[in-house]
């Protein structure tokens, strides 16, 4: 399994594009050498386009019950996730009510779900984080086992 966190404090640098090429890509290299293994989405911004991107839902961001539902998963419940256009790739999607979440119970939280986000039964996990600093880009950073900082660059 590999998590990957895809972040920068500022909007508008290109996150969720990047987020949705790491997602395809992952999607493809599982496909390509056969393999059944899935690939999780986790849309941590409440703005929510990576979901829109990833289902074609265009009001999916209106809706809770998605990406939240990492921090309260009890063992034994039903699949939270969401399906996408992709067949291999399943989402927590983001909305507009995700910035609840922006508290210091979400960060202890987080330290506490590390071990469990490990086991969740997906070869990649890419997660897209909100243009804020905050739990919801903290909380990335500590299950990552790699941070893609997305930047963009200026010409003088």
């Amino acid at each position: 399994m590999k998590i990957i966190a895809v972040t920068n404090q500022k909007g508008g640098v290109g996150k969720t594009t990047t987020s949705f090429h790491v997602v395809h890509g992952a999607s493809e290299a599982l496909a390509e050498i056969g393999s059944s293994d899935m690939v999780l989405a986790i849309d941590l911004c409440g703005q929510g386009n990576l979901s829109q991107f990833l289902t074609g839902n265009l009001e999916i961001n209106k809706n809770p019950g998605g990406a939240e539902r990492l921090f309260d998963l009890e063992e034994g419940e039903e699949s939270p996730y969401t399906d996408t256009l992709l067949p291999n790739v399943k989402l927590l999607h983001g909305h507009r009510d995700l910035p609840l979440l922006d508290t210091d119970d979400t960060l202890e939280k987080a330290i506490e779900l590390r071990a469990a986000i490990r086991d969740l039964p997906f070869a990649y996990i890419i997660i897209d984080t909100p243009p804020a600093l905050g739990p919801r880009i903290a909380a990335p950073m500590l299950w990552a086992d790699e941070a893609y900082i997305v930047v963009e660059a200026h010409l003088s």
